[in-house]
C-alpha cells in the first residue's frame, strides 16, 4: 500500500445474522477523492461510519482498514482512533445548538491538537471560516441560528482543524446550495491535495461526482456492484414532464419581513403562485427560502406584510397553521411518529384535519393513494424507521395531499434521497399540481430538477428577491448562479 493512503479490505458490517456490508473493498489515493454512491440502502453511510469508528454497538464488523498513518486495524477485534476529519450527515445533530460556533470549534481543534494554546487554536478556526466564505461574526453565531446549509459548512470547516489524516464525509453537499456547493467541495478538495489528504464521500449528487472524483464506488445492497470512473455516470433520469397551463392565483405574500435578534431574515418579500402550478423557490443558503415556507405555512408569522390565500373570491389571511397549507420537510422520517405505523399517522393526519370519524374509510383511501405512487400495503404497515427514505417521503407528499390543500411547500423533498427514489418524489408533486389543481412550492438547490418541473423561479438572496421568471431568464441576470451551475 502507499503510504499515506486509505485501503479497506473485505469489510463486513452485520446486524446479527442480516449483512448491512459485504466484502467491500477499495483504497483511496493521498490527494484524491472516492465517491459512495448508489441507492439508498445500499450501505454508503454504514461504510463510513465503520471507518469513522461510529457504529453502533450491537453490529457486528470484519474485514481490515489501513490509515493514512499506516496503522492496519482488524475490524472484529480492533476499534480505528485515527485522526480524521468526520463529516456526519446531519449538521444540526452534531453541533451543540446553543453554543457559539467559535467555542465549539476551538475546542474541536484543541483536543485534536492537545494543546491548550487558545490563541492558536482560534486563529486557525478563523482560517477554516474565513476559507468558506464566512465573516468574523460568524463564530459568536449558535448553530440553532444557522442554516442547515450554514451549518453544513461550519462541520466542514472543523474536518481540516488538527491536522487529520483523511477527510470522510456523509452527504457533504446535501442541504447547500449550487453556488455553496461548487465552493464547499472546491475548498475541500484543495484543502486535501494540498496535504495530501484522501477524501471520501457518500452522495448522490452525481453532478459533484463527475466533477471532483477519481473514481466511484457503486454499491447495492451492501455490496460493490462496480468502481467506475465519474464520467461514465448518466445524468438525470426520469424527471417529471412540464406541467399544463396554471390557473388562477391561489398564494400571495406582501411585503413580508421578518426580523429575529438583529438579523433581518426576510426584507419586504412579495410573491404569487398559481393554482396548478410549481414555485421554485433557489437561493444561497441562509437567503431566507425556509422562513419565507415557514411564513406561508403560518407556523412563523411576519413581523411586517401579510400572507394572503384566495378561493372562490373569497380573500383569508394566513396567522396559523392551517390544512389549507401543508408542509413537506426534507427529513421524511422525522414527520411521523416513530411509535406508529404509516398509515396510522397517515389516518390520524386525515381524520383530525378533515374532522372525519370513517377510520376505515380514510384507511382505505390511504392504502389506495399510496398504490398509486408505487409503495406496497406492506410497507404501509410498517412504522417509518423501518422504510427507505424515498417510501417515506412519497408517504409524507401523499399524506399533505389527502388533507386537501391550496398550497403544498416542499421544503428539499429530495435532498436526502437516491436519484431514482427523488424522482419519483418531483414526479409526484408535478402530478398533484397538474391532476389536483394544488400550487406547489419547490425550495430546493437542484436546478436540474428546477428547470423541468417549475413554472416560475424566485431567487432569493439576503432575505429580498433578486430575480423571478423562468429558469433561463434568471440565470441570465445572475452570472455567478450561472457560472456554478455550468462547472458542476
Amino acid at each position: 500500500m502507499t503510504n499515506g493512503s486509505l485501503a479497506v479490505e473485505r469489510l463486513g458490517v452485520w446486524a446479527g445474522t442480516k449483512p448491512l456490508v459485504i466484502d467491500v473493498t477499495f483504497s483511496v489515493q493521498p490527494g484524491a477523492a472516492v465517491a459512495l454512491i448508489g441507492p439508498s440502502g445500499g450501505g454508503k453511510s454504514t461504510i463510513i461510519n465503520a471507518i469513522a469508528g461510529v457504529t453502533a454497538p450491537e453490529l457486528r464488523l470484519e474485514g481490515r482498514i489501513t490509515y493514512p498513518s499506516g496503522r492496519t486495524v482488524d475490524m472484529a477485534v480492533g476499534s480505528p482512533h485515527e485522526p480524521m476529519g468526520y463529516l456526519p450527515q446531519h449538521a444540526l445533530d452534531a453541533l451543540n445548538p446553543v453554543v457559539g460556533v467559535g467555542t465549539v470549534l476551538t475546542e474541536i481543534a484543541r483536543r485534536r491538537t492537545g494543546t491548550d494554546d487558545t490563541m492558536r487554536m482560534q486563529e486557525a478556526v478563523a482560517v477554516s471560516l474565513a476559507g468558506l466564505g464566512f465573516s468574523d461574526a460568524m463564530v459568536a453565531r449558535r448553530p440553532s441560528e444557522l442554516s442547515a446549509g450554514e451549518r453544513q459548512r461550519v462541520l466542514l470547516a472543523a474536518t481540516t482543524l488538527g491536522y487529520p489524516g483523511l477527510i470522510i464525509a456523509d452527504e457533504p453537499t446535501a442541504s447547500v446550495d449550487a453556488l455553496t456547493r461548487a465552493e464547499v467541495l472546491e475548498w475541500m478538495l484543495t484543502t486535501a491535495r494540498g496535504r495530501q489528504l484522501p477524501v471520501l464521500f457518500a452522495t448522490h449528487d452525481y453532478e459533484a461526482v463527475r466533477s471532483y472524483c477519481a473514481s466511484a464506488v457503486v454499491l447495492r445492497s451492501g455490496r460493490v456492484d462496480a468502481i467506475i470512473k465519474p464520467t461514465s455516470l448518466s445524468r438525470r433520469e426520469l424527471m417529471p414532464p412540464r406541467m399544463n397551463q396554471p390557473g388562477g392565483n391561489v398564494l400571495e405574500v406582501r411585503q413580508a419581513s421578518v426580523t429575529i435578534g438583529r438579523h433581518r431574515i426576510l426584507d419586504g418579500i412579495n410573491l404569487k403562485a398559481n393554482a396548478g402550478s410549481v414555485t421554485g423557490l433557489l437561493g444561497r443558503n441562509g437567503s431566507g427560502k425556509s422562513t419565507l415556507a415557514r411564513c406561508v405555512a403560518g407556523l412563523e408569522p411576519p413581523d411586517t406584510g401579510e400572507v394572503l390565500l384566495h378561493r372562490e373570491g373569497q380573500t383569508v389571511r394566513v396567522r396559523a397553521p392551517s390544512p389549507r397549507v401543508q408542509l413537506v420537510f426534507q427529513d421524511p422520517h422525522s414527520s411521523f411518529d416513530p411509535r406508529r405505523t404509516i398509515a396510522r399517522s397517515m389516518v390520524d393526519a386525515v381524520a383530525t384535519a378533515r374532522h372525519r370519524k370513517d377510520l376505515g374509510r380514510i384507511r382505505e383511501e390511504v392504502i389506495a393513494a399510496m398504490d398509486q405512487v408505487g409503495v406496497a400495503n406492506d410497507v404501509v404497515e410498517r412504522q417509518p424507521w423501518a422504510v427507505s427514505g424515498g417510501e417515506c417521503q412519497r408517504a409524507a407528499v401523499v399524506r399533505a395531499a389527502l388533507l386537501q390543500p391550496d398550497v403544498l411547500i416542499a421544503d428539499e423533498p429530495t435532498a436526502s434521497l437516491d436519484v431514482e427514489s427523488g424522482n419519483s418524489v418531483l414526479r409526484l408533486l408535478g402530478q398533484l399540481a397538474r391532476q389536483s389543481g394544488i400550487s406547489v412550492i419547490l425550495i430546493t438547490h437542484d436546478v436540474v430538477a428546477a428547470s423541468q418541473l417549475c413554472d416560475h423561479i424566485v431567487l432569493l438572496e439576503s432575505g429580498r428577491v433578486i430575480a423571478e421568471g423562468p429558469l433561463k431568464q434568471v440565470m441570465a441576470l445572475q452570472p455567478d448562479w450561472h457560472k456554478a451551475l455550468t462547472k458542476l
